[in-house]
């Protein structure tokens, strides 16, 4: 596939489909816009449907996300969509042009995939048949070599029904499943453990959606056990952290050579945060768990004091994610200071917990 996204880095764009987590779709589609914001790659005429965005971009935001991104599960170069009806697919799939330089003398195969139950009226398999017939009777017309080979193809065509309807494209690149990118990263597994941690993935989310970015000051001022700040480092940021305790921050140093990372960790109050006016993303999830403390502070005010410090230190039109329970004010309390809210999404943790994950602009 490197190959392939290679030749197509030479377009200016390309219109691409990508696959996106079903248990947090909002977050995924905002997580992937983020990452082409922060990475400064261009982008236009985005469309959404269910688990699935279309969108025009260049061809290295691929790689960008696929090595970024926590919520993004497959990547497409599109080809064509339609109607989810089986003649419907077969006809449209019929006037699709295909690059035959980028595929003569491989072997391929059809996938399809519904996301929850859609087209579940039509027959899988028979669809894979007929188009991988089209595929192969459009290369054969022009002379070219290409063989079906369903065990291990060079190359994968996927298609996907969403929202009653159907999109076809060539599969560029596919995530690791969790487990394999993320579990062994989570609190247990490191050095020095602290409950009530958020999982790597949702790290990930949150300095994502910070827009934090290569080289720059990144910075979480309840850095606890350093799990965001493992993702930010991982991600290629310059990484700051600082809690109040002192405990805290020798753990979260352990924690940072486990993953042979450095970064600048300081015993400090985040309400009065000692650090100058050239941090580039912020990303935090303050204490308000079961297993957290607050020093005996209320959390509302925790909230506002902190976020007026944050405003200080924050370069100009640069981003906050923050995490709070439902019931702080997080967008009064934000827009009071100040800041503006870019969007906000909601997560039940569990029965008696719901989240809200904030991003806002200074």
């Amino acid at each position: 596939m490197k190959q392939l996204i290679k030749k197509w880095s030479q377009m200016a764009s390309r219109d691409l489909f990508f696959v996106l987590n079903g248990e947090y779709p909002k977050l995924a589609f905002s997580e992937a816009i983020s990452i082409l914001q922060a990475t400064e790659r261009q982008y236009s005429n985005f469309t959404k449907f269910d688990q699935l965005m279309k969108i025009s971009t260049s061809m290295d935001s691929v790689q960008v996300i696929a090595r970024r991104s926590a919520l993004v599960h497959r990547c497409c170069a599109y080809f064509f969509e339609s109607d989810d009806t089986f003649e419907e697919i077969i006809e449209t799939a019929k006037e699709m042009i295909v690059d035959n330089s980028l595929i003569f003398g491989k072997s391929f195969a059809v996938r399809i995939k519904r996301i929850k139950n859609y087209g579940a009226h039509i027959d899988k398999v028979e669809l894979e048949r007929q188009l991988g017939a089209v595929l192969f009777n459009h290369l054969e017309q022009i002379n070219k070599v290409m063989k079906v080979n369903l065990e291990n193809p060079d190359i994968t065509f996927y298609g996907i029904f969403t929202e009653n309807k159907f999109f076809f494209g060539l599969n560029l690149w596919k995530s690791e499943t969790y487990f394999q990118r993320f579990d062994k990263r989570r609190g247990h597994k490191r050095e020095f453990f602290h409950p009530g941690t958020l999982e790597p993935r949702l790290s990930r989310v949150l300095v994502n959606l910070s827009r934090a970015k290569d080289d720059k000051l990144f910075l979480d001022p309840f850095s606890g056990s350093g799990g965001i700040l493992i993702e930010a480092g991982l991600i290629g940021a310059t990484i700051l952290g600082c809690d109040v305790q002192k405990t805290m921050v020798k753990g979260a140093s352990v924690n940072l050579k486990q993953f042979n990372l450095s970064g600048n960790l300081i015993c400090a109050d985040a309400r009065q945060l000692p650090f100058k006016d050239d941090i580039y993303a912020i990303a935090t999830d303050p204490p308000y768990g079961r297993s957290s403390t607050t020093k005996g502070i209320e959390l509302n005010k925790l909230i506002q004091s902190f976020l007026g410090s944050a405003t200080n230190i924050l370069q100009k039109k640069r981003y906050i994610c923050i995490c709070t329970p439902t019931h702080i004010n997080l967008q009064t309390i934000a827009n009071e200071i100040g800041l503006k809210t870019v969007e906000l999404h909601k997560m039940r943790v569990h029965k008696s917990l719901t989240r809200i994950i904030g991003v806002f602009q200074n």
